[in-house]
């Protein structure tokens, strides 16, 4: 499948913008009560993918920006928001409006939805792990697109200002339920993920 996402150029915008205008650093502050995060996931990454139901595969493949023919709705790159509710404890979620190209198929618009709770703990003072586990529902074209999954990730977040991250770490993705049109298809993943943090 063909992921097409428009709006990233304005995504890097947002998490700047947000970024710079915050009043206090986020580093070493890093997982501090009242601290948010705008950001950017699944920008970039290796996945290995697992096909189950009435179709079955492996599927292992780059992704840049979401772009790969075969790419699995759980790489669609999300706009993120984190808000850290006490010390070391975050809730948040990832949400975008794309679109996949099924090779051989015609477009289908669809929307992904993954709330979240996250642990964040520095580690320096420009450095700090973030472990995040929660849910991800996506749905496209009327439900002829659908799925739910179980999420986990553990992103070391490298500070390059005292504002903003760039993320990288392992992200797992465990396909609960999932079809396309009649047919039965579940994607379970293992890979690594990369992305982008502003905190404010």
């Amino acid at each position: 499948m063909k992921t097409v996402v428009r709006g990233f150029a304005a995504v890097l915008g947002m998490v700047t913008v947000a970024s710079a205008a915050r009043a206090k650093p986020g580093f070493p502050e890093f997982g501090s009560s009242g601290t948010a995060a705008l950001g950017a996931e699944r920008l970039l990454g290796l996945s290995f993918v697992k096909v189950s139901g009435d179709l079955e595969g492996d599927l292992t493949y780059f992704h840049f920006a979401g772009n790969p023919s075969h790419a699995t709705p759980y790489d669609i790159p999300k706009l993120t928001f984190d808000y850290f509710v006490a010390d070391h404890v975050s809730l948040g979620t990832g949400f975008v409006f794309g679109s996949l190209d099924p090779d051989g198929g015609d477009a289908v618009s669809i929307v992904v939805f993954s709330p979240r709770v996250g642990v964040g703990l520095a580690i320096s003072r420009r450095a700090g792990v973030w472990l995040r586990g929660g849910l991800t529902y996506y749905n496209g074209e009327e439900g002829d697109v659908d799925g739910f999954g179980l999420n986990l990730d553990a992103m070391f977040a490298l500070g390059i200002t005292d504002t903003f991250a760039f993320t990288l770490g392992p992200a797992f993705d465990v396909g609960l339920t999932g079809s396309i049109g009649p047919a039965d298809v579940r994607f379970s993943s293992f890979g690594l993920s990369s992305g982008i943090a502003g905190f404010f």
